[in-house]
């Protein structure tokens, strides 16, 4: 059975978060299961960073072609015209548009491109706080368990020396 990379990470978040039994309020996962779901976060950021790649060297290509067809407009500007009504006069106004519209697209793509580059950042910091987070919670964790362990050595040998008090009394 196979998921894609969001309906997985929503099945697993659905199913790998366990409430803590000792912990009201906390949630626990296995460190395997933090782990896959760690791989997947960061894959699909890999993902996003890859697309924005793309778009940057497609954007870059066409930048590119606009820049040869201007050197080659203004290579025939230099051609002296015999005729000042042909419609290959229009061109340069029609390039000019064709260069205001494509600067336009290259900054509609690159302001997508930079909020989807702030959306990754954002996601990696928020996976960098959870990290935090969980690494902080299993510390507080042992830490209670070793207490706990403690007081329950503690307990037992106040049990044992009561034992012993009531043997020797009894004898």
């Amino acid at each position: 059975m196979s998921f894609s990379s969001k309906e997985y990470s929503i099945e697993a978040s659905d199913t790998i978060f366990r409430r803590a039994t000792n912990s009201p309020g906390y949630l626990v996962v296995k460190e395997a299961d933090w782990d896959r779901l760690r791989k997947i976060w960061i894959d699909s950021l890999k993902q996003n960073e890859e697309l924005i790649i793309r778009e940057q060297k497609k954007y870059n290509a066409k930048v590119d072609s606009i820049q040869q067809v201007l050197i080659s407009a203004n290579i025939q500007d230099a051609k002296p015209d015999t005729n000042p009504k042909n419609p290959s006069d229009f061109t340069i106004p029609i390039l000019a548009l064709s260069l205001g519209l494509l600067i336009i697209y290259g900054v509609v793509i690159t302001i997508k491109l930079l909020s989807q580059k702030i959306g990754v950042k954002t996601h990696i910091d928020r996976l960098e706080q959870i990290e935090e987070d969980f690494e902080r919670h299993k510390r507080n964790s042992i830490e209670r368990e070793r207490k706990l362990m403690r007081e329950l050595i503690d307990v037992q040998n106040e049990l044992e020396e009561e034992k012993s008090r009531q043997n020797q009394d009894s004898e």
